[in-house]
């Protein structure tokens, strides 16, 4: 291990190895079942217990992992100030990619979710999402809360680009330009389709 900081790895044990912690207390507080972390950042991956882990930043990663208790692998990479940040609750979420400040952040709030899988990126993008495997790209992109299998790309709640990442379904949020001028529609064995609608309200 190489520990560098006031409180950095505070719990390490003989269990605890391969680990980079450079920060006050980064992989401090419960970190004593973790390996092959890297936490570079004031509380980077405090109170966090996971193995594979890379967090760098200001409180990114901290909370991964559950107290008391040997972890599951974790192989989260957080990003930016707070990224995937608790927010003081523990997160058993894997297996995701969140880059951004405050991206990811209550990933795993106490409202429950399981939040893996996910890919992140921008500022506050997927902020409080618990559910698995979504895409979310943007400033503040969301989408709703508990979401899994989704696409999202946007700014906060308007999203340019929706879809379903189990079906393939897309939804598009305003105009569609094709400046190649060809348009195919294929199906797989249905019947192929176009609707046009001009509503109002």
């Amino acid at each position: 291990n190489v520990i560098i900081g006031d409180g950095a790895g505070s719990i390490v044990t003989s269990n605890t190895v391969n680990n980079v912690f450079v920060g006050k207390n980064a992989g401090g507080q419960d970190n004593d079942y973790g390996d092959a972390n890297t936490l570079v950042g004031m509380e980077a991956g405090y109170l966090g217990n996971q193995t594979g882990n890379t967090s760098i930043g200001y409180h990114a990663g901290r909370g991964f992992g559950t107290t008391g208790i040997t972890p599951t692998v974790g192989y989260n990479v957080s990003v930016g100030y707070q990224a995937g940040y608790g927010n003081g609750t523990r997160t058993d979420a894997i297996h995701n990619t969140l880059l951004g400040a405050f991206a990811g952040k209550k990933i795993n709030p106490y409202s429950g979710g399981d939040g893996n899988g996910n890919v992140l990126i921008g500022y506050y993008a997927g902020h409080e999402n618990v559910g698995d495997g979504n895409i979310i790209i943007g400033s503040g992109s969301t989408g709703e809360a508990s979401i899994e299998n989704q696409l999202r790309i946007g700014n906060a709640d308007f999203h340019i680009i929706s879809g379903s990442l189990s079906t393939g379904d897309i939804t598009l949020g305003n105009n569609v330009q094709i400046d190649g001028g060809g348009l195919s529609i294929k199906n797989k064995g249905a019947q192929s389709y176009a609707r046009f609608y001009c509503e109002d309200n």
